[in-house]
């Protein structure tokens, strides 16, 4: 039988550990858009779980993994900057995004190729990648409406706003509303109408494929679609990522 990792998911499906959706004070909470899917519902789903997925064609460095994916199409304002900023990460001037210990979060965790994990339950997906979790409910793809209103609060978290769905074998899970201090790319900048659309499906029992859409249309000049390809790696979860910054002890 198919290891559904229930008692893991039971409690962020009711608790809602999914991104941060703002609400005005005193607005009622909307309820789902559909039911949360029964038992037997979870066993038509593509088997995803467990094991490791591997990226595959790629290298161990941050350069390295770079070279497997499209460039962005930047908008000429922002194309020397971004050319600056990779050649300077060649010669080790500029630092990973991942450095210095910086929680991630959106858009990189959508189109960088780390290794990923996934556990799903009623109602709920959870992927792992370098050693973070992201929560989604899979009930609908729509963001609430308050999300839009220039009277919303602000704080928004580095993960945005996430809702996804099941379309058939594939698992859409759709962003917007991210944190203003994420940069999109390396010498690109926030953009406030940043959208992220990530698509997985198998592609064969044993291989993954997503798709991310990237919209930014203060940045970019089109779309940026990343497609990248895993492999099922071992029965075995991810190991935990343990970031310390120069010169902390090792614990």
């Amino acid at each position: 039988m198919r290891r559904l990792f229930l008692p893991v998911l039971a409690g962020m499906a009711v608790a809602g550990l999914v991104s941060i959706a703002v609400v005005r004070q005193g607005a009622a909470a909307s309820p789902p858009a559909n039911p949360v899917a029964p038992l037997p519902e979870l066993e038509k789903l593509p088997d995803l779980l467990g094991t490791q997925w591997i990226p595959e064609g790629v290298g161990d460095s941050e350069v390295t993994r770079l070279a497997t994916i499209p460039l962005p199409a930047a908008k000429p304002a922002y194309q020397q900057e971004m050319k600056k900023a990779l050649a300077g990460l060649k010669t080790g001037q500029v630092k990973p995004m991942s450095a210095d210990c910086r929680l991630e979060g959106m858009p990189r965790l959508a189109w960088f190729p780390y290794p990923l994990q996934f556990l799903y339950g009623p109602g709920a997906v959870m992927i792992r990648a370098n050693g973070f979790v992201r929560g989604v409910a899979t009930n609908s793809l729509k963001h609430p409406d308050e999300l839009f209103d220039s009277n919303a609060l602000q704080g928004f978290s580095i993960m945005g706003d996430q809702r996804a769905s099941w379309e058939g074998d594939t698992l859409v899970i759709d962003t917007v509303k991210v944190r203003e201090d994420r940069d999109l790319f390396y010498g690109l900048p926030f953009d406030p109408d940043l959208h992220v659309e990530e698509r997985y499906r198998l592609t064969g029992q044993d291989m993954l494929e997503r798709v991310t859409t990237i919209t930014a249309p203060h940045v970019l000049t089109a779309p940026w679609v990343v497609r990248t390809r895993y492999r099922r790696g071992p029965d075995a979860s991810l190991a935990n990522y343990n970031c310390m910054l120069p010169g902390e002890p090792v614990t």
